[in-house]
């Protein structure tokens, strides 16, 4: 049998490791298909070419997946749309997953091959790794499909990943360390027993150390849906309360009407012209001018006109035409998170203009097919300032969380975001796809 099948046949774990890796960020893939019937093949032929050199060179499998195993991370993290932080956690898991089974695979090497004095594993062991290997896959995809991409599709998120980075990274050490240099070592008294038990304990404790994680992470998403939910509802409470005052102040003013036109009859009989003008100057500061509802849907109305009264208080001219159904075409929720975060974007760029100087605009409609079309547009005076085509956040040093969040939410609705900056005007046009699954689901 020819010497290169053995490192090419220890090599082919990067399969069953890609697949993971994939079956994770499916949604998120750029041209999915290509790229998955593309890959495979290739991992297949890069491991067979490894193979090869390792037979010529005399050299370990591991000399051949480090450079490989870099180099999958980069080609990874680009054809994701996936912040980096979150291809890296999955590449890493990945990792740690298929390293917690190479002891596993050096026990059955020494079992199978006492006398195996090569660089790597003896047919049998390289195998029964390969296929150990595929099953864990197989068994984690449901989880992987299910679950995790609904935590990796939730942008509140976004700054715990770094946090998990270690948790792999330990696991992959500890198991490099525990590799013997010498086959026969693992013969010395009851040394190979313990190494195949600990490195079974170790596969279990990743396990359940992701397990709990995955549980955390869910918690964490649980809260930040709830805040944003109650978020939503305080704007409700205030704008009913709004509504109940106006409502008060029109019935008052009804109920004043009639005096008030019967003393305005009696000042134009005398043609008392100064004091008619001057009393109907008194009169109509007493006219409500609160708007009573700005949409059909009551929570989009509710953001809307909380907006609107902070706008109000400011002296910031706002101009709104929400012409939406009370029966949304998309989730509520997504489109409130939409609209209050380019809301308050608008607001703070408008609280740094000068006095009537800024304006923020909100317009919104349902298209052919149910599309809901919104459009928010501010004047500003100060560019926002943009690092590597991301907005940077005016409240603190790095990325801006309101635009990321507004873009995730329309791609994963099945619509987008564009951004435009047009004659000191900060335009932002988002379009949600009516009745689209989330894609992260």
């Amino acid at each position: 049998m020819p010497q290169f099948i053995y490192p090419f046949a220890e090599m082919l774990i990067a399969v069953p490791a890609a697949l993971f890796c994939f079956l994770a960020v499916l949604p998120w893939l750029k041209n999915k298909h290509i790229l998955i019937t593309v890959s495979f093949p290739l991992i297949i032929l890069l491991c067979l070419i490894g193979g090869i050199i390792c037979t010529q060179f005399k050299l370990r499998t591991n000399a051949i997946l480090l450079p490989l195993t870099c180099a999958f991370l980069l080609a990874f993290i680009w054809c994701c749309r996936l912040k980096p932080s979150k291809s890296v956690s999955i590449f890493l898991a990945a990792c740690a997953l298929i390293s917690c089974t190479t002891g596993i695979a050096n026990v059955l090497d020494a079992i199978f091959a006492p006398s195996n004095d090569s660089q790597w594993l003896c047919l049998p062991a390289a195998i029964l790794h390969n296929v150990f290997c595929w099953l864990l896959v197989l068994i984690t995809a449901w989880p992987l499909m299910h679950h995790v991409r609904t935590i990796l599709g939730d942008d509140s998120l976004s700054g715990v990943w770094y946090i998990f980075w270690a948790l792999p990274s330990i696991f992959m050490l500890l198991n490099l360390f525990m590799i013997p240099k010498n086959q026969e070592n693992l013969y010395v008294g009851r040394l190979l027993s313990v190494y195949a038990v600990v490195s079974i304990v170790l596969l279990f404790l990743l396990i359940f150390s992701y397990s709990l994680l995955f549980l955390l992470l869910r918690s964490i998403k649980s809260s930040s849906k709830l805040q944003r939910k109650n978020q939503i509802l305080q704007m409700e409470t205030s704008h009913y309360e709004t509504l109940r005052d106006t409502i008060e102040e029109t019935r008052r003013a009804r109920h004043d009407m009639r005096h008030h036109f019967t003393v305005l009859s009696s000042m134009a009989e005398r043609k008392a012209w100064p004091e008619l003008e001057k009393y109907l100057k008194q009169i109509s500061g007493s006219i409500p001018d609160s708007e009573l509802t700005l949409c059909e849907n009551p929570a989009v109305d509710g953001v809307a006109s909380h907006y609107a009264s902070r706008c109000r208080h400011n002296n910031i001219p706002f101009s709104c035409i929400l012409a939406l159904p009370r029966h949304l075409t998309v989730p509520e929720t997504d489109l409130c998170v939409i609209l209050a975060n380019l809301l308050e974007n608008a607001l703070e760029a408008s609280l740094k203009e000068s006095v009537d100087t800024g304006w923020i605009s909100v317009r919104a409609n349902v298209q052919g097919g149910g599309l809901i079309v919104l459009m928010v547009e501010n004047k500003f005076s100060t560019a926002p300032v943009i690092k590597d085509g991301i907005f940077a956040s005016s409240k603190r040093s790095g990325p801006g969380i309101g635009l990321q969040s507004v873009k995730y939410i329309a791609e994963r609705c099945g619509g987008y975001c564009k951004i435009q900056i047009l004659d000191n005007i900060f335009r932002v046009s988002v379009i949600l796809r009516a009745d689209a699954s989330p894609k992260a689901d």
